[in-house]
């Protein structure tokens, strides 16, 4: 794909973020929302990575739409995550082919809200990254595309693949204090991951290039999210918001050493809002889910 090419589509998902949050018809407002914060950033890799990477965009799309409404407590709504990789900032091993898809993630799920304690989300999702070499392909092919251009590269293209069934509690948002102009926000999430996707096909998270491809699954670096947001509405410089993610794996004991921590600082300055990120942890790509990773961004977020 052209670089020119590159930019107006990523202009078109810019404005589709705004349009998301800003102005939306008032024929679909409040129904359609964002889901997760969306996010659009550029993104640095720090620290002592064990696969390298270069600096890229990264922009996700985060959005829920009801499909049936039973009271004004309950629902069942679809979502739908995408997060994507661009590679257009640098010179790269991407140069040929710098749009990746990293992480597709609908579902469906039902949610109860309490106006003073929060709401409990029940849900099924698919989460997936969109690619082709898999286990039927064997680790020949595998190596054979880290002999042609990188083992970095010849990652990017694992096919990962998965169905959970998700539970989410999250708080009301909080006072902090009597003027109420400091509140924070806490979420858990527990994920049951199934042997198949889609119903029809087992679950791809094997690691078939290496001599025992089963010894590691998602189950050991995922399973368990926390998040803790504190929010500060003052009508100072201190008008943030803040949130730590947490999460780990629970197939044993042993995985809950594999902790995965982000934060994220988000200002609104003159009516932009602005964001600031830290990574440290497993699972930033599907395809590589089993390596630890770090990196930084700076960018956009919207609610």
């Amino acid at each position: 794909m052209k670089i020119h090419s590159l930019v107006i589509m990523l202009f078109i998902l810019f404005q589709t973020t705004l349009a998301f949050t800003y102005n939306l018809p008032s024929s679909l407002h409040p129904k359609l929302t964002s889901h997760n914060p969306n996010y659009f950033s550029y993104v640095i890799p720090t620290g002592n990575n064990v696969l390298t990477d270069d600096p890229h965009l990264e922009f996700l799309l985060s959005i829920q739409y009801p499909i049936h409404t039973f009271n004004a407590s309950s629902e069942i709504f679809f979502s739908y995550d995408g997060l994507y990789d661009f590679y257009i900032v640098s010179d790269s091993i991407y140069e040929s082919a710098p749009v990746f898809s990293r992480r597709q993630n609908p579902g469906i799920s039902y949610r109860f809200q309490h106006a003073k304690k929060g709401e409990i989300q029940l849900g099924y999702y698919h989460e997936s990254n969109g690619q082709t070499l898999d286990a039927s392909d064997g680790k020949d092919a595998f190596d054979e595309l880290v002999s042609k251009t990188s083992r970095e590269y010849a990652l990017t293209q694992v096919s990962r693949g998965w169905d959970y069934l998700s539970f989410t509690f999250k708080s009301a948002e909080l006072a902090l204090n009597e003027t109420q102009n400091m509140k924070q926000r806490i979420s858990l999430n527990f994920r049951k991951y199934l042997p198949k996707q889609a119903f029809r096909t087992d679950r791809e998270d094997d690691l078939f290039w290496r001599e025992n491809p089963n010894l590691t699954t998602i189950k050991n670096y995922d399973g368990l999210r926390f998040s803790y947001e504190l929010l500060s509405m003052r009508e100072t410089l201190l008008n943030f918001s803040a949130r730590l993610e947490l999460k780990t794996g629970i197939a044993d004991a042993d995985s809950l050493k594999n902790l995965t921590g982000r934060i994220t600082l988000t200002k609104q300055i003159e009516g932009i809002p602005f964001s600031l990120f830290y990574f440290d942890g497993y699972g930033k790509e599907l395809s590589t889910y089993h390596l630890r990773t770090q990196y930084a961004g700076i960018g956009l977020e919207f609610r």
